[in-house]
């Protein structure tokens, strides 16, 4: 105690050596363009130290930093509290006129530690002899929409959990927090950055924590690969890509009744796409949507052209009859151009395991290699179970359960959301 009180004393001395003019009003925010030339530039009068534990010296100097700097703005030090750095030595020093810099590197010669100026964090750091500055590795990851979504619910989780949301840091980004609940350590100068737009996750950390990232993002984008990767989803995906690389020499049609004309490009394109369907009544007498839109005129149509896809093809004709080409697993459709398209939103719902009867894996390491197959994410009786409810998976909507983060994970229509809430609330677990 006598120790800090003599260590407080000189600082109280010093405060009174400190030029008046230093304090007052309208001094620059920033005297310094970094902190290299703050440490360098600032220069301590007289600083004595008699057997002064080092804690008590850093204490000193910081608040010294302060007193005698043009802005009146200190420096941090950083004290590393590891066993192997004794903060409670005593150290004797007298110097005059000194920079910052020189002050400080003193104090560390005496102590035996090792000072560290970090320009980028603005501080001092007192380490050990042995201490050397972590190797920071960058990392750019393409993640699936899963993990956009997983960072999402992550978010609201910890927004309900928190007894003060106002109270939560906005710096803390919503991949810091799930990585690091994942056991993802994050320290200084370290960072996890999201592109939404471009859906790519810029990680800078050490070695060992980014071979921590790895298999959670290759986890995940396996869930979403197993999502869509049904019979269904493959036969749209062949029938698609069909359409659009499919090239026609030539298509002419003049004065041909519009049936006529998408029959015999069918027909002739027939082992690459499934069975037509002509839907144009479909949905007009729902919410009297027919009389605010145009009908399907079912004229004849004229069309010329050459070196088109056939989904060009396709287009060229049923623009003429304000229509358009709908494909599904085992038809493409002609319906009204007015008939809204499918919206698929992917979303997860916490859920636990027994309500779907689905058997955790034994032993499985979260961060161990994502699944090979979709079955070893999914139950066959999942979707099936919800289907036994009278939930529906129209076109490319799909459920597979995440044994990992013990989730369901859906891609389905609007509509269809409520009833999968309603059936997770309410469906008591499996004998």
């Amino acid at each position: 105690m006598k120790r800090f009180c003599a260590a407080f004393a000189l600082l109280l001395a010093s405060c009174e050596e400190a030029p008046r003019e230093q304090v007052a009003s309208g001094l620059p925010e920033v005297a310094y363009a970094s902190f290299q030339e703050r440490v360098e530039k600032v220069i301590l009068p007289k600083v004595e130290f008699n057997e002064t534990p080092i804690k008590n010296v850093l204490v000193v100097i910081q608040e010294l930093s302060q007193i005698h700097a043009d802005d009146q703005m200190g420096i941090s030090i950083l004290a590393d509290t590891a066993p192997q750095t004794t903060f409670d030595m005593a150290i004797t020093l007298r110097m005059e006129r000194a920079s910052l810099k020189e002050v400080l590197e003193a104090v560390a010669r005496e102590a035996g530690l090792k000072v560290i100026f970090r320009e980028e964090l603005g501080r001092a750091e007192f380490r050990s002899m042995s201490y050397e500055l972590p190797v920071l590795l960058t990392k750019v990851y393409e993640v699936s929409p899963l993990f956009l979504e997983t960072l999402k619910i992550h978010g609201l989780r910890q927004a309900e959990s928190e007894s003060d949301p106002g109270g939560r840091d906005p710096k803390r980004n919503s991949a810091i927090s799930y990585l690091e609940s994942c056991g993802v350590s994050f320290g200084v100068s370290t960072s996890a950055t999201l592109d939404v737009e471009n859906r790519k996750m810029t990680v800078v950390n050490e070695g060992e924590e980014i071979a921590l990232v790895d298999p959670l993002v290759k986890h995940i984008d396996g869930v979403y690969a197993a999502l869509m990767d049904t019979p269904e989803i493959r036969r749209i995906e062949k029938f698609r890509k069909n359409l659009d690389e499919t090239i026609l020499p030539k298509v002419t049609f003049h004065e041909t009744p519009l049936s006529d004309a998408l029959s015999t490009l069918h027909w002739d394109n027939q082992t690459k796409l499934p069975s037509m369907i002509f839907d144009f009544g479909a949905g007009f007498d729902l919410q009297g949507l027919a009389e605010k839109n145009a009908p399907v005129d079912k004229g004849p149509v004229t069309v010329d052209l050459e070196n088109v896809s056939l989904r060009d093809a396709f287009g060229a004709i049923l623009d003429q009859a304000n229509a358009k080409l709908v494909v599904e697993p085992f038809a493409i459709k002609m319906v009204p151009k007015w008939l809204p398209d499918p919206v698929y939103l992917l979303r997860c719902f916490d859920a636990p395991p027994e309500i779907f009867d689905v058997s955790l894996p034994k032993q499985r390491d979260p961060f161990g290699d994502a699944p090979e197959s979709p079955e070893s994410l999914d139950s066959p009786s999942v979707k099936a179970v919800l289907e036994s409810v009278g939930i529906t998976f129209p076109g490319e909507s799909n459920a597979v359960y995440d044994v990992v983060n013990r989730q369901l994970v859906v891609r389905t229509t609007e509509d269809q959301l409520p009833l999968i809430k309603r059936f997770i609330e309410f469906k008591p677990p499996a004998n």
